[in-house]
């Protein structure tokens, strides 16, 4: 059985190379770099942070371009991968996956039971030491569908991609969130970490609308920065910490992380922190 993970980035070298060393060991990883059409119209060509240094070092096919949006991107990506792959794994430069899960998850692919897997997310907001629960916990992540020559996704949001009968494999024999996070297997989301990685999502769906105003002055920095009390008062204020507005996406407020971070990212841990801080210092 081969495995393909599939990734589109632009300006994401935060955790990218832990992330494609968490799963390089299982399959190949093919990618797709460059901007879409609202950091096209802000004048982006190509990534301006590491992200094609880290691709390059790690010899990451990669197809570079500017895209349309994420579903010209992700079907530009799909393009590279080999035809005797039986499964692609859309994979998020922000995401880690421990390698104990990656091979449960295998184990499953491999009894030829299952054509599609979803999963919930451990998702950190502001550091590592607290993740957001509710809304964001609770979203059902699609990764994982059978792959057959001449496969499209049909959209990026969620990842999706037609059986021969022209039905998305998650309408036949489809693993949940619910399912695999009841056997103990879920993946750990540095989305909401670091000030500048932080903008740049505001910014790109503030443009799609649903947003809270001004989240990244009102939520995200003063609860970074603020203490016990400034960090319950914000998540009373807005029903959690999540940039949706709170009637559109429900309670998100955030845990107490008590697990471990997965191995790849204790590795590097340090310098992350350092990155936090630093970029901190200069708000």
């Amino acid at each position: 059985m081969k495995i393909t993970f599939v990734l589109i980035v632009f300006n994401d070298d935060f955790i990218l190379e832990p992330c494609l060393k968490s799963v390089l060991p299982y399959g190949e990883v093919v990618a797709a770099e460059g901007p879409v059409k609202f950091w096209r119209d802000k004048g982006y060509v190509y990534s301006t942070d590491r992200t094609n240094a880290i691709l390059d070092k790690l010899d990451i096919p990669t197809i570079r371009g500017r895209w349309q949006e994420k579903d010209d991107e992700s079907n530009a990506a799909l393009s590279l991968v080999s035809s005797d792959t039986d499964f692609v794994w859309c994979l998020d430069a922000d995401e880690i996956w421990k390698a104990q899960d990656i091979e449960a998850v295998l184990r499953i692919l491999e009894t030829g039971t299952v054509d599609s897997m979803s999963f919930k997310a451990t998702s950190f907001f502001g550091g590592f030491d607290r993740y957001m629960t509710g809304f964001e916990e609770n979203f059902e992540v699609h990764r994982i569908q059978r792959y057959y020559p001449g496969a499209r996704f049909t959209t990026h949001r969620p990842p999706t991609i037609n059986a021969p009968d022209g039905t998305p494999w998650r309408h036949h024999r489809h693993m949940g969130h619910v399912k695999t996070d009841e056997i103990g297997v879920r993946f750990y989301h540095y989305s909401y970490v670091w000030p500048s990685q932080v903008k740049g999502k505001s910014l790109y769906y503030d443009a799609m609308g649903g947003c809270i105003p001004d989240w990244y002055s009102a939520v995200y920095l003063p609860w970074v920065t603020g203490d016990s009390e400034d960090k319950h008062r914000i998540e009373q204020q807005f029903d959690g910490v999540h940039n949706w507005i709170p009637r559109r996406r429900g309670p998100c407020r955030t845990a107490q992380f008590t697990g471990e971070h997965p191995a790849e990212i204790q590795r590097v841990l340090p310098e992350l922190r350092a990155r936090l801080d630093g970029e901190l210092a200069l708000e």
